[in-house]
C-alpha cells in the first residue's frame, strides 16, 4: 500500500501537527513555510483563513490554533470534526468532514 504525504500534512509534520506550535525549529512562522510551499491565502469569514496548498489540500489557521483543512472542499473550513469551530459556510455538513486530510 503506498501511503500518499499531501503538502498541507508535509507543514502539519514540520510544526509537530499540534495545531498550537507557529514556529518550527529554525523558527520560521507557520504562514511564512505555508506561503514559501506555494499555499494561497484566502480569509473567510470568523476568523479564519484557509492556505490552499498547490495539491488541493489545505491548512486552516485562527488566531488561536491551526490544523489541516478538507481536501477538495475549499467552501468548507472547520477547526473541528464536527464543524463547532471556526466553520464556513455556516452549519458545514457531516459529509464536509468525511474526506478531511
Amino acid at each position: 500500500m503506498t501511503t500518499t504525504t499531501t503538502d498541507a500534512q508535509k507543514i502539519a509534520t514540520r510544526f509537530g501537527n499540534d495545531g498550537l506550535n507557529w514556529h518550527d525549529s529554525d523558527g520560521v512562522h507557520i504562514d511564512d513555510a505555508l506561503g514559501a510551499a506555494g499555499g494561497v491565502l484566502e480569509h473567510r469569514r470568523h476568523g479564519c483563513w484557509r492556505h490552499q496548498m498547490p495539491d488541493g489540500s489545505a491548512i486552516v489557521v485562527t488566531g488561536e490554533a491551526w490544523n489541516l483543512g478538507i481536501t477538495g472542499r475549499p467552501e468548507c473550513i472547520c477547526l473541528s470534526d464536527d464543524g463547532a469551530t471556526c466553520c464556513e459556510p455556516d452549519n458545514c455538513s457531516c459529509e464536509c468532514h468525511a474526506d478531511k486530510s
